[in-house]
């Protein structure tokens, strides 16, 4: 058992269901989903190598395509990012795919929060690999893998006006190997990741529920670094609470 986090067998109840009906007001999920293969030492999960490279400031940013992932293909036609803007409000902007370098026209990208595949052909999915990078490929901010409609990873900007609450971590190992996970956050836009909880998954797959659960500040990042001693997939899952920050008592 994780300090402040509990195994979902024995989890009290949650009014997740009610929250994602929109039957709370000022209150909304927000899942983040990672996974990655070969992680023998501690790094962060998601589907590029190296770390992610934060942002400093408003980025212009373009999608790699190829392929059949074109505005008449097959495959992935159009993609659509969520992101915070420099005032980390949640922003949302779409760009048709054209089997090469499609720039994003919004100029004010600084948090890449997930990118999905929004149309698509009889294919049903992106058929390979689409990237989200800075114009001109300096840091690439996100990698859809093919087939799969979505990134993944273990990245989160609680956006401005709202705080975060992680109310379930999920993660898995493979047989014969085990993982470890560090949750680490922010104090606002301090810069400086501290951790919030650790788990340990030895070749199963574990939910925790928050029991004495975390408050972390607008303007946060989160993340989830895994590691993998046999160096076979680490999957990691964390779903967010967030509300209206008046709606809060930070006392």
């Amino acid at each position: 058992m994780t300090a402040g986090f509990y195994p979902a067998a024995e989890s009290k109840p949650l009014n997740l269901f009610e929250i994602s009906k929109g039957n709370v007001p000022g209150h909304r999920i927000f899942t983040v989903l990672s996974q990655k293969a070969g992680l023998t030492t501690k790094a962060d999960i998601w589907d590029v190598a190296g770390s992610l490279v934060y942002p400093t400031g408003a980025e212009t940013l373009e999608i790699i395509t190829t392929g059949n992932d074109t505005a008449a293909g097959t495959g992935a036609q159009e993609v659509t990012i969520e992101y915070l803007d420099t005032s980390y409000v949640t922003q949302t902007a779409t760009a048709a795919t054209n089997a090469g370098t499609q720039a994003i026209t919004t100029v004010n990208f600084f948090r890449l929060q997930r990118m999905i595949v929004s149309a698509v052909g009889t294919g049903g999915e992106n058929e390979n690999d689409i990237d989200i990078q800075v114009t001109g490929g300096v840091n690439i901010r996100g990698r859809m893998l093919a087939g799969n409609n979505r990134t993944l990873a273990s990245f989160f900007t609680v956006p401005a006006g709202e705080i975060a609450i992680p109310a379930l971590l999920y993660s898995d190992s493979k047989k014969n190997d085990d993982a470890d996970l560090t949750f680490v956050s922010t104090i606002g836009t301090a810069g400086i990741f501290y951790p919030i909880f650790l788990a340990s998954v030895y070749q199963n797959s574990t939910a925790l529920i928050a029991d004495v659960a975390a408050q972390i500040d607008e303007k946060s990042d989160v993340k989830v670094f895994g590691e993998s001693q046999v160096s076979s997939k680490v999957a990691a899952s964390v779903q967010f609470i967030l509300i209206d920050k008046a709606l809060v008592n930070l006392a």
